[in-house]
Formats: C-alpha cells, sequence, structure tokens
C-alpha cells in the first residue's frame, strides 16, 4: 500500500513540475533558441545597443516629433496611459528631468487614450514636458514593443538604445540613465 502512495506522490510531483515549467515557459514567450528576429529588427524588445527606430509623432501641441530630427541630442521617450498608477507616480520626477536636462529632449507618449482626457489629465497636473498620443498602441506594439507600461527608452546622440526602463523607476534611476547616455 505503501509503494501505491509513493507512486502516486512522485507522479503528482512530475504534475506539478510540468504545469510550472509549462507556465513559466509561456509567461516569458519563445524560448531563446527558438527566436529568430535580430536584436535591433523592428517588432523586437530593445536592448542597448540597438540602433533607435525610427518613428514620428503627432504632438498635443499640433507640431510633429520625428527621431530622426533629433540625431545629435539624447532622446527620453516615456510610455504611459493616465489610468496606470505606476506610469502616474513617476511623471513628476520626469517633470524636473526635462526642467533641470535643457539639452535632453523628452517626450510623453500616452498609449491609445483620447485627446481631450490625456490633455486635461497633463494640465491638471502641470506636466508640461512634450507629450503626444499613440491612438491604437501601434509604436509600442510594433517599434517599441514592451510587455506593459511604463516603458521608457533613452536614446543617445548616435541615435542608439542607451537604457531601457520597464516599470516605474525614480529620479536617481532616470538621472543615472540620462548620464549614461550623454556620455
Amino acid at each position: 500500500m505503501r509503494h501505491k502512495w509513493s507512486s502516486g506522490f512522485f507522479i503528482a510531483l512530475a504534475g506539478v513540475l510540468l504545469v510550472a515549467v509549462v507556465w513559466n515557459w509561456y509567461s516569458q514567450g519563445s524560448p531563446p533558441d527558438q527566436e529568430t528576429t535580430p536584436p535591433s529588427a523592428v517588432g523586437k524588445n530593445l536592448a542597448a545597443g540597438d540602433v533607435a527606430p525610427e518613428f514620428s509623432l503627432k504632438l498635443l501641441d499640433g507640431t510633429t516629433f520625428s527621431l530622426k530630427e533629433q540625431q545629435g541630442k539624447v532622446v527620453f521617450i516615456n510610455f504611459w496611459a493616465t489610468w496606470c498608477s505606476p506610469c502616474v507616480v513617476e511623471m513628476p520626477d520626469i517633470q524636473k528631468l526635462y526642467e533641470e536636462y535643457k539639452d535632453v529632449v523628452f517626450l510623453g507618449v500616452n498609449v491609445a487614450e483620447q485627446q481631450s482626457s490625456v490633455v486635461e489629465f497633463l494640465n491638471t497636473r502641470k506636466f508640461t514636458y512634450p507629450n503626444g498620443i499613440d491612438p491604437q498602441g501601434e509604436l509600442l506594439q510594433s517599434k517599441y514593443p514592451s510587455t506593459g507600461i511604463p516603458y521608457t527608452v533613452i536614446v543617445d546622440a548616435k541615435g542608439r538604445v542607451s537604457t531601457v526602463f520597464l516599470g516605474t523607476r525614480n529620479y536617481a534611476a532616470f538621472k543615472a540613465g540620462l548620464q549614461k547616455a550623454l556620455g
């Protein structure tokens, strides 16, 4: 009788481990050995050293931002939404850095919200750094893919990704990222 219980226990343990392995595999995406996308290709998660994908975005003030036109400058790009509490938490630190680093180009990219609510949100909280809206989330999905927001990409003056932050960061972390990009 004891032998049957032991076999059942080990079978159950093996089943639990199999489920855990499959869960982990699916939650992280494809295994690295099955990945076929080159590191700096569009649609691939960005990493330090990758060429920053070119994009243009209409800003809330009516002008157009083009990454190509920022060559020679460090660019701080932050993807966010008004409903995203972690995004909102880091925005005062981004505003403070925007006021301190006049030689850096700052860009907030709201993901898929209505312009009127975004403008009201920014005005109410007195965030003055440039912002635009990615209306369908296409920029975030195709050129700057991420598993979530807030998502910040700092591009150096040569047009390469210097630092990528997924999740909330504070003033000190952002400042360190900017210092790295500025050299």
